[in-house]
């Protein structure tokens, strides 16, 4: 039937969600949402960027310039009454002279007071150990409480790191204090010297028949082109 001018059938027929949401989706409204969110991620990740690698000097700086201590506790293990420590046997001992329980003590990590350094010790063939901010012992080396040499090698900076590197290694002299704790003891090294060789200086990892640790690192900072090392002795 042919309808009269000025009349049209209605139609109850909806538009379907997609060709909703794909029209959302084009919308300039949507295009300039999407671009201001896009603009704030890469100044975010360039900040990052920019800013991550000094961060730390930055840190170190004005931490030193207010007189705050960013040194971490010094800890020790002793052995306590399984009874009053529930069966775990350890505990830990703060400068204070305080006890609390730290599970972490059960961990073999890095410990240096006064650059503030915390680094859990891995082992493997390869540099891969280093990932996630862990200190390497090197392989050759021996192990903790044994004669020998020591030694323990980590990234200067690495990003993501949480500031698990040896950034500040450079701020060690003769007499600070390192810690490495393995298989719940604690050995307690103090720095009688510190130096720079080049990457193929090898002689750093040659075995020892004195009981030494041997700490290094690249240098200078955001290069490879040498090697800052740390000789320690225990006490």
């Amino acid at each position: 039937m042919k309808l009269a001018k000025g009349h049209h059938v209605s139609s109850n027929r909806k538009k379907h969600p997609l060709t909703w949401k794909f029209g959302v989706l084009r919308s300039k409204k949507f295009r300039s949402w999407v671009l201001k969110i896009g603009l704030r991620v890469v100044v975010a990740v360039a900040l990052f960027v920019i800013i991550a690698p000094v961060w730390p000097a930055i840190r170190f700086y004005l931490w030193d310039k207010l007189g705050i201590d960013q040194s971490v506790p010094v800890t020790r293990v002793v052995q306590v009454d399984l009874k009053q420590d529930n069966g775990r046997g350890l505990i830990n001992i703060n400068k204070d002279g305080g006890a609390e329980k730290s599970p972490e003590l059960r961990d073999n990590y890095l410990e240096i007071p006064k650059i503030g350094v915390r680094m859990p010790i891995a082992t493997g063939p390869d540099e891969s150990a280093l990932d996630g901010g862990h200190a390497w012992l090197r392989p050759g080396s021996v192990n903790p409480g044994q004669t020998g040499n020591l030694i323990l090698t980590g990234h200067r900076f690495a990003y993501l790191s949480g500031g698990k590197t040896f950034y500040h290694l450079d701020k060690l002299t003769e007499g600070d204090e390192i810690l490495v704790h393995w298989n719940s003891q604690v050995y307690r090294y103090v720095v009688k010297r510190s130096f720079v060789v080049s990457p193929e200086h090898t002689k750093i990892e040659a075995p020892s028949a004195t009981s030494k640790l041997t700490l290094y690192t690249c240098t200078p900072l955001w290069t490879a082109k040498n090697r800052l090392v740390v000789v320690a002795e225990p006490t």
